[in-house]
């Protein structure tokens, strides 16, 4: 093939090249390849370059001008883009100049950017300084609800100590002899079949007690079947004074209340003790009851109780919480002179102070009775007294919500007869 002259070749790579500079800065303007993918290091190195100078004279080779081409090819340089030299020749043409050995033209097409555009979240958020302000309250905030809690930590613990002191000290006192046996009324509310009743009541039974006992037990319908604890009762005690009263009468709400007065009428002995069916007492709880209400200046004496499970998972839950919140609490209270307890498991009461007080009918319309015939016997001028033994309660609460239930109850009854102790019971859990 027959080789072209100089000039011509010259020409046909000034042509190439010009296009080549013209479809990138086209592409340029559609927006295809995009500035701002150039890197920096080349923007610095080509901001000062000489299209005319020396050092384009040097990149040139044999006398020829690089231009760089960047393309998406996979073959790339160091720099992210593939180089293409196109060489002009700087000689045999008129356009070139002696002193103008190359001409370096030199367009830069780059590719589309691997960045990922930044991610949108919703409106920008508020200034610098805002933010800084609000970390700086909520650091403080953080910091003074830490010490708070720090603080009922370090009391609660102070609590428990203290409260494990107290039970000891409570527990340790000498219990009261009586000084005479006199009888003894036994008033037991009935109502159904309780677990484990027949033993709950034969604890009464079984008392070291050498004056008289007269056990009654009172229904509202006849037909009840906790009577029949009773009739087993009977036939194992058949000396035992025993009385059932079955009476439907109500005297108010508290059909506790309706009950006891009903089977009261009925009572032999002027020292009544009332005490609920679930009740589990030691033998020598009616010596201690009849000792401790001798004393003078007595005229209720009560008792401390502990749990007692019945099988179940739930009911160990309450045990617990009876043995380990109730009765720490009780006691400690007892000591600081907060609590002015009158629990209703077991009551023991003269008759004579029974009718000072106005009888047990005006109780009818109270859901906690016990505390309020012990606050009408501390207002009669009389005392409270809580022996140092414990009596045992049975817990059967077999599913979450019975025991949730039983626990809202007697804490909104805690919360009635005294607002301030039970604002003090979060001390007591540290």
């Amino acid at each position: 093939m027959a080789r072209l002259p100089a000039d011509r070749r010259a020409g046909r790579h000034v042509r190439s090249v010009l296009r080549a500079g013209f479809m990138a800065g086209a592409a340029r303007t559609r927006g295809i390849f995009h500035d701002d993918d150039v890197s920096h290091v080349d923007r610095r190195r080509d901001r000062h370059r000489d299209p005319f100078g020396p050092q384009a004279c040097r990149r040139g080779v044999q006398g020829g001008a690089g231009m760089r081409i960047r393309t998406r090819d996979r073959n790339r340089s160091p720099h992210g883009s593939r180089v293409i030299r196109l060489r002009v020749p700087s000689s045999g043409h008129p356009s070139y100049p002696a002193q103008r050995k190359s001409v370096p033209l030199r367009t830069r097409v780059s590719p589309p950017s691997r960045v990922p555009a930044p991610m949108h979240h919703g409106p920008a958020g508020p200034p610098l300084g805002n933010r800084m302000v609000l970390l700086h309250v909520l650091h403080a905030l953080a910091g003074a609800m830490s010490i708070v809690c720090g603080l009922g930590v370090l009391l609660g613990i102070a609590y428990t100590v203290a409260a494990s002191v107290l039970v000891g000290r409570f527990f340790s006192r000498p219990a009261a002899q009586p000084r005479e046996y006199p009888g003894v009324t036994v008033a037991k509310p009935l109502h159904g079949d309780e677990w484990q009743l027949v033993q709950h009541l034969e604890s009464f039974f079984v008392q070291n007690y050498p004056g008289p006992v007269q056990h009654l037990f009172g229904v509202h319908d006849a037909g009840d079947a906790a009577l029949a604890a009773v009739e087993t009762l009977r036939a194992r005690y058949p000396d035992a004074n025993i009385k059932v009263v079955a009476d439907a009468r109500l005297y108010g709400p508290n059909r506790k209340i309706g009950n006891l007065v009903n089977m009261l009428e009925h009572a032999e002995y002027s020292v009544l003790c009332l005490a609920d069916s679930d009740v589990l007492v030691e033998r020598d709880y009616l010596c201690a009851v009849v000792g401790a209400l001798q004393q003078p200046d007595v005229g209720i004496v009560t008792s401390v109780y502990r749990g007692v499970a019945s099988p179940g998972f739930w009911p160990r839950i309450a045990v617990a919480m009876t043995n380990y919140h109730f009765l720490p609490g009780v006691i400690t209270g007892i000591f600081i002179g907060r609590a002015r307890p009158c629990f209703g498991q077991t009551i023991a009461i003269t008759r004579a102070t029974l009718e000072r007080i106005g009888g047990l009918a005006r109780f009818a319309h109270h859901l906690a009775e016990d505390h309020a015939l012990g606050e009408a016997v501390r207002q009669a001028g009389a005392q409270v007294v809580i022996p140092s033994f414990v009596v045992g309660h049975a817990c059967v609460e077999e599913t979450f919500s019975r025991l949730y239930a039983h626990e809202l109850r007697w804490s909104c009854t805690i919360r009635a007869a005294d607002r301030l102790g039970h604002a003090g019971s979060v001390l007591m859990h540290p």
